[in-house]
């Protein structure tokens, strides 16, 4: 896997293919994260700055470095540790809420419309128009997607949100946490361009023949590196429910009432 890191057009500049370790992780409702440990160098430390755009290619995530951490192990090798976040996290840095005009009347954003269609109307108004402010805009920002279609529909049902004053990131995170909905921010390749997409996902279950289908089993070498845990820490088989008219005991139905002694667990 290669690690780029982009110049201020969002364009390849620099390949780093010499790293010890590589963690890059995206998340359908939150943003990603990414860990790269390599030596501890003169020209490395020159290189990752915080604020430093990374891609990688096999993603079309960006990341930003916002972390260096300069260890020396009891051996007495140096390393570098940087880490940072996908551009998702750009949204906690802008306010969701009504234009100023409308603050005189009320201070929350009063919005109808289907769930996927209130997370873009958000993110457009803020982050594409400027509504609020022009300085809120993102760089090279599109609306649509780079990606095939979901073929999971979204929740086509009419709501109402009412927002108090928020980030752009907890309104849209808020809101695709609930029905279901993801959101992400993607490179177009070195051609200077993001896209924000709010979407659905894709069926990849044997139940469909749309798409290849996704299964992950030992026997298909689609797993590595498992553990398989058993335990019963948390487990409970009896609950009491308690009233200002007395209480009730209730067990799940594959419990039997009389399980006492060692066996109980209220």
């Amino acid at each position: 896997m290669d690690i780029y890191i982009l110049d201020s057009l969002l364009r390849r500049d620099t390949l780093v293919d010499k790293y010890l370790s590589f963690i890059w992780t995206e998340r359908m409702q939150a943003y990603g994260d990414f860990e790269l440990i390599l030596p501890s160098t003169v020209s490395n430390r020159r290189l990752f700055a915080t604020g430093t755009l990374l891609a990688c290619s096999e993603s079309l995530y960006v990341m930003t470095v916002t972390t260096l951490e300069d260890n020396t192990d009891a051996n007495g090798v140096a390393t570098l540790k940087v880490s940072g976040v996908s551009l998702e996290q750009m949204l906690q840095d802008r306010v969701a809420a009504a234009a100023l005009t409308d603050l005189t009347t009320t201070p929350n954003w009063t919005i109808t419309n289907t769930p996927g269609e209130i997370a873009r109307k958000i993110f457009h108004d803020i982050c594409v128009t400027g509504t609020l402010n022009a300085n809120d805009v993102i760089p090279y920002i599109h609306e649509g997607t780079l990606l095939p279609a979901s073929t999971i529909p979204e929740s086509t049902d009419i709501i109402t949100v009412d927002l108090a004053p928020m980030t752009v990131y907890d309104a849209i995170q808020q809101i695709c946490q609930t029905y279901q909905l993801g959101f992400r921010i993607l490179r177009n390749s070195d051609l200077s361009q993001l896209y924000f997409d709010v979407y659905s996902g894709s069926d990849r279950t044997t139940l469909q023949t749309t798409l290849p289908a996704v299964v992950f089993a030992p026997e298909l070498e689609s797993l590595q590196n498992t553990t398989e845990l058993k335990s019963i820490a948390n487990y409970k088989n009896a609950a009491y429910v308690f009233s200002l008219a007395g209480y009730e005991t209730v067990y799940p139905d594959d419990v039997d009432p009389d399980t006492a002694g060692f066996e109980r667990h209220v």
